[in-house]
C-alpha cells in the first residue's frame, strides 16, 4: 500500500498537466481560426464594397441618361447617423452603396447589395461559426484614384467574440479600401448632349494614328512636299486619258475632286509630261493632291519640264501588285513596305528635305478612324504655339456623371490628396459618321475631342488624314501637339528629335558617392530642340541645354545601380521615341546597400575530360536582397596562368570556345543592383 499511493499521485500529476496541454493547444487552434476569420470579414468586406461601388455607378449612370439629369447639384439624402459631406455623383454613389437610395427614393437594384446589408450578413454568417461579430462603419470616402477607377475607403470598428470565450479581436478604425473600375460602362456625356440618340462605352486603348507603314521611299532622296491623297494608278485609268482626267475624275470612276487625288506612273511612260499642267501646279483650280514617279526618270523633268508645284516623290520603285511595271527594286526603306492595291487607298507623300525622308506612306481615312478608344486627357504642357486656345483637360468619370464638360478642381484635388494623382480626366474623339447616322447635328468645324466638341470648340483639318467629301478630321492647337499630328493650322515638325549620352561611358564604377557630370549632345533634323529629360531610375529630371549640348550633375549618397536615359523634346513638342541606357554604379555611400552578394556555387564542368570546345559555363544564382545586376566570369588556361578571359553576362550561364587538348580553370562573381560585388566562387578545373 505504501508503493501505491506514490503511483496514483503520480499519475493524477501527469493527468493534470495532460489536460492543462490540450486546453491550451484547443485554445491556439481556435484563435488561430478566429484570426483567419477575420482576415476573411476584412476580404470580403472589401469585395461587398467593390460590388456595391460597380452597381452603384452603373445605376447613377442609368439614372443620368434615363432621366436626362446630371448629378451636378445632387445632395445626400441621409438613411443613418452617418452623413456624407460631399455632393455631386460621389455623393450618389455613397448613398447608393450606404443607402441603397438615390434622390432619397429606394433602388431596386441596390436591393441586397448596400455595405449595411453586407455587414448583416456577416453578422449572421458568423453565428453557424460560434463567433459574435459587432462591425460599425466610422467614415467613408469615395474619389477616383486614377482615371479608370474609383475607390471606396471605409474606416469600421469590428469586435469578434468566441462564444466558448477562449480569444477574440478588436480593432479599432481599421481601413478597407475597394476599387471599382469604370471600364466598359457607358459615358453618360454621349446621352446628354445628343437627346439619347447617341451612346458609347468607356474602353481604355490607345488611339493609335502614327504612320509608319512606308510603301516606298525615293532611291534618289528626290521629292518636295507633304500631303495626303486617294491613289490612282495610271494603268488604271489609260495613259490616253490622262489628259482629260483632273477636269473630270467622275467620268473614269473617282468619286472625288482632282485635288484629292494622287496620280502614280506605274508604267514605264513620259511621266508627268502627259499630264497638262494644269494639273500639277498648286494655284490651278483643279490640280492633284500629289504626283508619284514609280520609275527612274530624271527629277528635272518633274521640276523643271513640268513645273510640278504638287508634293510629289520621284523613283520610288514598285508599290503595288496591280501590273508588272514599275522600277521593281527595294528602295530600302527603313521601316518596312506596304502595297498600295486599292484605286482610290488613302496614301501620303511626305518629304522632310532635312532628313533624308521622301516617302509614300500607307495613310487612314477620316471615317475609318477608331474613334472607340479613351485616354487620359494631361494637355497641360501642350500650348506651345497655341495662342488663344488653353483648355482644360477632359471630365473624369464623376464629372461626366455631372454633366461638366471639364476636369473639376473639386475631383482633382481630391484625388490628388488621396492618392497622389490628380490626372483623373479621361478624353475619347467623336465620329461625326455615327453622330449624322443617329439624326444628330454635327459640329463640322469643331474638333474631335469629345469634351471640346460638345462645345463646339473649332478645329483644324490634319494633315495626314484622307478626306471624303463628308467631314475632316479635326483637331484643336493643343491636342493636335498632344496626339502628334499636323493640322492645316498649326503644321509641326513631325520627326522625332535625337539625343546621345556622350559621357561617361556605361557601365561605369564610383567609390565614395562623387558628383557625377553626365553630358549629351542632341539633334533634329527638321526643327530645334527645346529640352532634354533625364531619367535617373525611371524619374525625370530636367537638364542644362546649351545649343545642341547637355549637362546634368549627378549626385547620391547611396550604394545602387543608376541608370539614365535621357530623351529630346523639340520646339513642335515631339519627343524622341527610343531611349538608350547608361549604367553607373555607386559604392562606398554611407547609404543604400551595403551588403554584397553572396559567392556563386559553380554548377559545371567541373573536374571534366574531353569536354567540347564550344562548351557552356553554368552556375548557380547569387542571393542578394536588391537583387544580381551581373556576373563576370574568370578563365584561365592553366598552362598560362598570367592570361586569362574574361567575360560579363546578365544570365547564369556563359557560351565559350576552347583549344583543343587544354586545361582550364574559372570561377565567377556577382555584382548586386546596389553596385556591390561579391567575392569569387570555388574554382572548378576541366580539358578539353
Amino acid at each position: 500500500m505504501l508503493l501505491i499511493a506514490p503511483l496514483i499521485l503520480l499519475l493524477i500529476f501527469y493527468t493534470g498537466v495532460s489536460k492543462t496541454g490540450i486546453e491550451n493547444t484547443v485554445a491556439n487552434i481556435r484563435c488561430d481560426e478566429l484570426y483567419y476569420f477575420v482576415q476573411d470579414i476584412e476580404s470580403d468586406m472589401e469585395r461587398a464594397m467593390f460590388i456595391s461601388g460597380r452597381r452603384a455607378a452603373i445605376y447613377a449612370i442609368d439614372d443620368v441618361v434615363t432621366n436626362g439629369r446630371p448629378m451636378e447639384n445632387y445632395t445626400y439624402t441621409n438613411c443613418s447617423e452617418f452623413i456624407y459631406p460631399r455632393g455631386g455623383s460621389e455623393a450618389a454613389i455613397a448613398e447608393l452603396v450606404l443607402c441603397g437610395t438615390l434622390y432619397g427614393e429606394e433602388v431596386e437594384y441596390m436591393v441586397d447589395h448596400t455595405l449595411p446589408v453586407w455587414l448583416e450578413k456577416i453578422n449572421n454568417g458568423s453565428k453557424g461559426l460560434h463567433y459574435t461579430v459587432d462591425m460599425d462603419i466610422g467614415n467613408i470616402t469615395i474619389a477616383m484614384s486614377d482615371a479608370w477607377d474609383f475607390a471606396i475607403t471605409m474606416s469600421a470598428n469590428i469586435t469578434v467574440f468566441d462564444e466558448a470565450g477562449l480569444c477574440y479581436y478588436i480593432g479599432q478604425n481599421f481601413t478597407l479600401q475597394s476599387f471599382s473600375d469604370i471600364i466598359g460602362l457607358e459615358d453618360p456625356l454621349y446621352p446628354l448632349n445628343t437627346n439619347n440618340r447617341a451612346m458609347k462605352y468607356i474602353y481604355n486603348c490607345s488611339l493609335n494614328v502614327t504612320l509608319d507603314n512606308v510603301a516606298g521611299c525615293s532611291k534618289d532622296d528626290s521629292g518636295s512636299g507633304t500631303g495626303p491623297g486617294k491613289a490612282v494608278f495610271v494603268s488604271d485609268i489609260g495613259v490616253s486619258n490622262l489628259a482629260d482626267f483632273c477636269s473630270n475624275p467622275g467620268t473614269f470612276g473617282y468619286d472625288y475632286d482632282a485635288d484629292e487625288l494622287i496620280i502614280i506612273f506605274d508604267e514605264g511612260i513620259g511621266a508627268c509630261n502627259q499630264l497638262p499642267e494644269s494639273c500639277v501646279d498648286i494655284n490651278s483650280s483643279n490640280h492633284l493632291a500629289g504626283l508619284i514617279d514609280m520609275g527612274p526618270n530624271s527629277v528635272l523633268k518633274l521640276t523643271d519640264h513640268c513645273n510640278v508645284t504638287i508634293p510629289w516623290v520621284a523613283d520610288t520603285g514598285k508599290m503595288d501588285n496591280v501590273t508588272g511595271h514599275g522600277g521593281g527594286w527595294d528602295p530600302g526603306c527603313p521601316i518596312g513596305r506596304g502595297n498600295i492595291t486599292n484605286r482610290g487607298e488613302c496614301i501620303i507623300i511626305k518629304n522632310v528635305g532635312d532628313c533624308l525622308i521622301h516617302n509614300v506612306l500607307i495613310g487612314y481615312d477620316a471615317s475609318g478612324l477608331n474613334t472607340t478608344c479613351y485616354t487620359v486627357s494631361n494637355i497641360t504642357g501642350y500650348y506651345l504655339g497655341c495662342t488663344g486656345q488653353e483648355y482644360p483637360n477632359g471630365p473624369s468619370f464623376f464629372d461626366r456623371l455631372d454633366g461638366r464638360l471639364y476636369l473639376s478642381d473639386y475631383y482633382s484635388d481630391r484625388s490628388a490628396e488621396l492618392f497622389e494623382n490628380p490626372y483623373i480626366g479621361i478624353e475619347t474623339l467623336v465620329s461625326p459618321y455615327d453622330l449624322e447616322i443617329r439624326g444628330v447635328d454635327v459640329f463640322t468645324n469643331a474638333t474631335w475631342v469629345d469634351y471640346l466638341y460638345w462645345n463646339d470648340t473649332p478645329g483644324s483639318p490634319v494633315n495626314v488624314m484622307c478626306q471624303d467629301n463628308i467631314y475632316e478630321f479635326r483637331l484643336d492647337c493643343p491636342h493636335s501637339y498632344f496626339y502628334g499630328l499636323e493640322t492645316q493650322e498649326q503644321p509641326s515638325s513631325s520627326e522625332p528629335p535625337e539625343s546621345n549620352i556622350t559621357s561617361p561611358a556605361s557601365g561605369t564604377s564610383y567609390v565614395d558617392c562623387p558628383s557625377v557630370s553626365i553630358n549629351g549632345s542632341t539633334d533634329d533634323c527638321d526643327g530645334n530642340v527645346s529640352y532634354v529629360e533625364l531619367f535617373i531610375n525611371g524619374v525625370a529630371y530636367d537638364t542644362t541645354l546649351d545649343g545642341s549640348d547637355w549637362n546634368y550633375t549627378f549626385s547620391t549618397s547611396e550604394n545602387n545601380i543608376y541608370v539614365f536615359q535621357s530623351r529630346a523634346v523639340d520646339d513642335s513638342l515631339v519627343f524622341e521615341e527610343d531611349l538608350e541606357d547608361l549604367t553607373l554604379f555607386f559604392s562606398g555611400c554611407v547609404g543604400g546597400d551595403q551588403d554584397p552578394p553572396s559567392a556563386p556555387d559553380l554548377v559545371g564542368p567541373c573536374d571534366e575530360e574531353d569536354v567540347s570546345t564550344e562548351a557552356t559555363l553554368d552556375w548557380d544564382a547569387a542571393s542578394d536582397e536588391s537583387g544580381i545586376y551581373q556576373y563576370q566570369i574568370e578563365l584561365n588556361k592553366t598552362s598560362s596562368p598570367e592570361t586569362s578571359t574574361t567575360y560579363y553576362t546578365f544570365g547564369t550561364t556563359q557560351e565559350v570556345s576552347l583549344s583543343n587538348n587544354k586545361e582550364y580553370i574559372w570561377r565567377v562573381a556577382a555584382q548586386d543592383n546596389a553596385g556591390n560585388w561579391g567575392p569569387w566562387s570555388d574554382v572548378c578545373s576541366f580539358s578539353t
